[in-house]
């Protein structure tokens, strides 16, 4: 059984828990949203215990996987800004300042972030305190099983061989893709020196 957090109970985290509901494996037992009374409708339909920050939900012991369930436009700029030095641009059809790391419409509302994936999931250790190697399963594993899809996820016979090797800190080290190393930081910071 995979135990489902969901942060965000607007629209987008009511369709992935009704999904999630569908599923004989898995079930949603927890929500966060800034909006109170979000969470407690989301609680009404799903039967999820509401908890009091994105923090403890993450951190709760009945959660295996966390999905964030932001407005999509959260996800294209954090994507497009990710690595981005602080200036104005324009991501998709808004413009965007990036300061301090965070992406912002000109209204002063958050538009998403530039928090780069490797970044997220070396929070994630330092706020959990759980094993990487349990955390990099529900970044892989747990999603590719849940969302049905075969042949990705974990290194076995049979698997596609996409690897991102880390360090104790969660850089990315090497790469490899369907077995091939694609890239690796050490020749890549010798090339540029």
């Amino acid at each position: 059984m995979i135990r489902y957090g969901i942060i965000g109970a607007g629209r987008i985290g009511n369709n992935h828990a009704g999904q999630i509901k569908l599923l004989a494996n898995a079930a949603v037992v927890a929500v966060y949203d800034i909006r109170p009374e979000a969470a407690a409708d989301f609680r009404e339909k799903f039967g999820a215990r509401i908890c009091a920050s994105a923090a403890e939900l993450a951190a709760s012991p009945d959660v295996d996987c966390v999905i964030v369930s932001s407005p999509t436009y959260c996800h294209r700029e954090g994507v497009e800004a990710a690595g981005m030095p602080d200036g104005e641009y324009t991501l998709g059809a808004m413009p965007v300042i990036v300061e301090n790391r965070r992406a912002r419409l000109k209204t002063g509302e958050i538009a998403g972030s530039t928090l780069a994936f490797f970044e997220g999931l070396r929070n994630v250790v330092q706020w959990t305190g759980r094993p990487l190697a349990e955390l990099v399963r529900a970044t892989a594993w747990n999603q590719a099983e849940s969302l049905g899809i075969p042949g990705i996820g974990k290194l076995e016979t049979g698997f596609r061989a996409n690897l991102v090797r880390l360090s104790e800190d969660c850089t990315p080290r090497t790469v490899w893709i369907d077995g091939v190393r694609k890239w690796n930081r050490e020749e890549a910071e010798c090339a540029v020196n």
